[in-house]
């Protein structure tokens, strides 16, 4: 009986002992994982749409040269993200099913990574096959698509850049310009100004 007195005893000291009691108190603190959350579209898109648009002497395909000079403005957007290296954006100066009108003007850009390079905030240059981030823009219109050609002796036609996107919107700008009128498949055509989705 002596014997099963003391192993009670040992044991109820053990377990005290390995409890802590109170002569060691745990210094381990909990720390909590805190998800980094970025900017949102809403906080880094502020600038809307305030688009450019200029198109003097421009006949490439056209019957006749076609001419613009103004401001665009934005009502209809669509932003694709097809997969990690490539979005389309298309603005609409006109509403779905609207009468055709000279000045209906489709906007339609392409961004594209390639060499491992994803898509990302940053400036694509326009048609600049040989960089990491290029990008593809024309403007449509009922009379037909307008492009910024281009020859050897020109400066480079630009960029558009994405300052912001996620899969259901982005913001940018558009930095566009050709000018050699006296070459009507060139002409002069501008596309200036920050673009967003709505």
């Amino acid at each position: 009986m002596k014997i099963y007195k003391i192993s009670a005893a040992v044991i109820a000291l053990s377990m005290l002992a390995s409890c802590g009691g109170d002569s060691e108190e745990s210094t381990e603190e909990t720390e909590e994982t805190v998800e980094e959350v970025g900017p949102t579209f809403e906080e880094s898109c502020t600038d809307g749409n305030d688009i450019f648009v200029q198109i003097e002497k421009y006949g490439s395909g056209f019957d006749s040269t076609f001419t613009y000079n103004g401001k665009v403005e934005i009502v209809r957007s669509e932003w694709n993200v097809a997969n990690d290296s490539t979005a389309t954006l298309n603005l609409y100066n006109y509403e779905l099913g609207a009468a055709d009108t000279n000045t209906n003007f489709q906007i339609l850009a392409e961004f594209h990574g390639k060499n491992g390079e994803l898509l990302q905030e940053g400036s694509y240059g326009y048609n600049a096959y040989d960089e990491n981030l290029w990008a593809k823009v024309n403007i449509i219109t009922p009379l037909g698509t307008i492009w910024f050609n281009w020859v050897s002796s020109m400066p480079d036609q630009g960029y558009a850049s994405i300052n912001y996107f996620d899969n259901d919107g982005a913001c940018g700008e558009f930095v566009l310009e050709v000018n050699k009128p006296n070459n009507t498949t060139i002409g002069h055509v501008v596309l200036k100004g920050p673009w967003s989705t709505l």
